[in-house]
């Protein structure tokens, strides 16, 4: 999140509250399309595969924005529970470098692959 000196008492700085508040607004609302999305993870995962945990790997297939106000982006994996808590952490930092979600709360979310038909 953005750092601004400001002082109340001189008012040096409180000019810059105000744009730095649109930008928020714009981040808080962004949202990013999915194929933009899985062409970001595929550059993730080429960089940086996820670590295997217990000799069992952890497949991404492919990513989504389910919301914004704020940002939630899900990861449809085939194991979400062995998603290391350090990768997941990651990967938001990635979205945030990649899209620029500066000043907002960026929530990631793993969930199970459907198999067809279901």
């Amino acid at each position: 999140a953005p750092f601004l000196r400001i002082s109340a008492l001189t008012g040096s700085g409180v000019s810059r509250i105000l744009p730095w508040v649109d930008v928020i607004k714009s981040n808080w609302e962004s949202r990013i399309p999915t194929a933009q999305l899985n062409h970001f993870l595929h550059r993730v995962l080429a960089q940086n595969p996820p670590p295997t945990r217990k000799g069992k790997r952890l497949q991404m297939y492919y990513i989504t924005q389910a919301r914004s106000s704020p940002p939630q982006f899900v990861f449809f994996v085939n194991r979400p529970q062995i998603a290391s808590p350090a990768y997941e952490r990651f990967l938001e930092r990635k979205i945030r470098e990649t899209f620029g979600f500066e000043g907002v709360p960026v929530r990631i979310a793993m969930r199970p692959r459907r198999a067809l038909g279901e």
